[in-house]
């Protein structure tokens, strides 16, 4: 576990030494931050308003990118190393075996759109997983209050409902021997219950815009267009992402097998997948889609999930009447059994640090490859004289992670408080510097003067700007 964990944490502190949480969305979000002075958040998604308040203090204390790019994405892209050991606290007395399936869970089951750092349903479906072997396994009432405490995180984004809703079901499916174990399983079920429809009465409020106002979750109505759904699937699901979670979800039930060959047919499965998504994530042209992953984390993660269900359901010891001495009579002669109760099958224990190198590797590919296009970028506009860059300067960005309209955030932060350059990604940006604005990304555009913390001044750029046209 300890080494599993590390693997997690090691690619976690990778990916922010090399700025992968600044990637797509993320630049945009934590420059908002710097700016205002308060963690960004979008409509009711409370969970980055937590947890980006280290960031924000530390903005107020260095305007180093590298501090705070580890306070921005470390909340974020250290979570599957905080989840498997949560599981693990959560299942290591009753049922150890089960921290097989979280491993996958957290570590695979968004492993194609992790790169991705701060997005919300990745990180949900990651520390989900505590609290869905809470579920499963025998918890003490503290335990009980800890995880109803950690699902309430499932509140924030709509994929939360769905999440909980599997919780809710395993808690009333989870076999319970005894009538102590069947009422704190009914516990568990009232909880999950009642967070559950807390969740789908949120999500069913947001889509209204007559009771939410102001608080209308329209994107989210969009994206689950059957048109969006399919492009999201094609751009960011189908091929290797998919190709690797189908050998992963074999992979998951293999334990099961009696057949020894078909066990070894999953090891032999992560392996493939590993070298698989490790050429994958070795160039960011191949995985410039992992952005639409997102949509199918809960999907891919579902497997995962009826796979740790299946493996509480198994008996694992002999029944009672056939524990203990047995003596069997015949007339020839008298033989005495001595019959223990069998152990679980530890074998696919092996498969736990397996997945966490998989995870290592390709988030560290991708980071490195990140890492590569930034600098490139800073190299290119650091040659160019002018003040202001078009996105026709840099045509070779297109079809990689880089092309998304973050890049005037991104470009912004690595220009310090006081940026020399904008780089216009579109007509938006370019129709906001002549009214004054600076414009960072998603319709949000800024004063030019300086934030509370002083992030960024661009009032420079603009008198050069201002005297060239004279």
């Amino acid at each position: 576990m300890w080494l599993t964990c590390g693997l997690l944490l090691a690619a976690a502190i990778v990916a922010c030494a090399c700025g992968l949480p600044l990637i797509w969305d993320g630049a945009y979000q934590l420059a908002v931050s710097l700016v205002e002075q308060k963690p960004y958040f979008y409509q009711t998604r409370f969970h980055s308003w937590l947890l980006w308040w280290p960031c924000v203090a530390l903005s107020r204390m260095t305007g180093n990118p590298t501090v705070l790019t580890y306070a921005f994405g470390l909340p974020f892209i250290a979570a599957p190393a905080v989840s498997l050991w949560l599981s693990w606290r959560v299942v290591r007395r009753h049922r150890p075996e089960l921290i097989t399936w979280a491993a996958f869970g957290v570590a695979v089951a968004g492993l194609p759109g992790q790169a991705f750092v701060i997005n919300d349903s990745i990180w949900q479906q990651t520390l989900f997983w505590p609290v869905f072997l809470g579920a499963l396994v025998p918890v003490s009432r503290r335990g009980i209050s800890v995880l109803a405490v950690l699902a309430l995180f499932q509140l924030s984004h709509q994929a939360g409902t769905l999440l909980l809703l599997a919780a809710t079901l395993a808690s009333l499916a989870t076999k319970a021997p005894t009538p102590k174990a069947l009422h704190a399983q009914l516990e568990k079920f009232a909880v999950f219950s009642v967070l559950f429809l807390l969740a789908a009465a949120k999500a069913v409020w947001v889509a209204i815009p007559a009771l939410s106002g102001t608080l209308h979750d329209s994107y989210a109505s969009q994206r689950m267009s059957w048109d969006e759904l399919s492009t999201t699937f094609r751009d960011g699901v189908l091929g290797p992402p998919l190709y690797g979670m189908l050998a992963m979800w074999l992979a998951a039930f293999a334990p099961f097998a009696r057949s020894r060959g078909v066990q070894r047919l999953g090891l032999v499965a992560i392996l493939a997948t590993g070298v698989l998504w490790a050429w994958w994530a070795a160039e960011p042209a191949r995985w410039a889609g992992a952005i639409n992953f997102r949509r199918w984390v809960v999907p891919a993660a579902l497997p995962f999930m009826l796979a740790a269900f299946h493996a509480t359901r198994r008996t694992w010891e002999m029944p009672v009447s056939l524990a203990g001495d047995v003596t069997v009579s015949k007339p020839e002669m008298q033989v005495a059994f001595r019959f223990s109760p069998p152990k679980p099958n530890t074998k696919h224990y092996a498969l736990v640090p397996l997945v966490g190198l998989v995870f290592c590797l390709v988030i560290t590919l991708q980071s490195l490859g990140w890492r590569c296009l930034v600098i490139r970028l800073n190299a290119e506009i650091a040659r160019d004289a002018r003040p202001v860059i078009l996105h026709d300067a840099v045509p070779w960005v297109a079809r990689t992670p880089m092309d998304h309209w973050g890049m005037t955030a991104l470009v912004a932060l690595h220009g310090g408080k006081r940026p020399e350059k904008y780089f216009a990604f579109n007509a938006d940006a370019t129709a906001a510097l002549h009214a004054g604005k600076i414009w960072l990304g998603d319709g949000h555009a800024i004063s030019a003067a300086p934030g509370p913390a002083g992030f960024f001044d661009h009032r420079p750029l603009l008198e050069r700007l201002a005297a060239d046209k004279r």
